[in-house]
């Protein structure tokens, strides 16, 4: 494929999948996550890591043909400056439509969208076939029993967590 995606929050709970599904895809990854999640997110296969405390992406980061944002609102009006024209942002947590990034993301001819996870079971068995071949890994970093949900939901919310959090029964 050859496409260079650039994905936010590359060390979190989607992000570390992202990073995984776009090299399964063929892509050429740009990491941006913190200096601490660096080891993880390129042992996912990411191609360069930028660690957002240090460095400004934008700084060293040529245009790229898809963004996959992890962040907040804010964030897009970076992430949009750095798609390529005709290429792509794909948000995971801002609404696009109707707000002022689609605006912006008109004006510089980029296609925006806001995507929730709807889960289907074709998609899920596809998922866990990549899982079961190795081709994709689930990071867990922490893992919770159930009458721990509290501290669970208080360790997601410090919003540093790598890969995923569990809960079991």
């Amino acid at each position: 494929m050859g496409d260079r995606v650039l994905i936010t929050a590359a060390g979190g709970g989607v992000g570390h999948f992202a990073v995984q599904f776009a090299k399964y895809f063929g892509a050429y990854v740009i990491a941006v996550a913190s200096g601490s999640k660096k080891d993880l997110v390129m042992s996912l296969g990411a191609d360069e890591f930028v660690d957002y405390q240090k460095t400004d992406f934008l700084k060293v980061t040529e245009p790229v043909d898809y963004v996959i944002e992890g962040l907040r609102d804010e964030h897009i009006q970076k992430t949009l400056s750095i798609v390529k024209k005709g290429g792509t942002l794909l948000s995971l947590w801002s609404h696009i439509e109707g707000s002022e990034w689609e605006k912006r993301a008109k004006e510089l001819d980029v296609h925006a969208y806001y995507n929730a996870v709807v889960s289907n079971g074709k998609d899920m068995t596809a998922i866990a076939g990549l899982m079961k071949e190795g081709l994709v890994k689930s990071h867990v970093s922490k893992k919770f029993k159930l009458e721990e949900i509290a501290q669970a939901h208080t360790e997601l919310e410090k919003n540093h967590t790598a890969g995923k959090i569990i809960v079991n029964p």
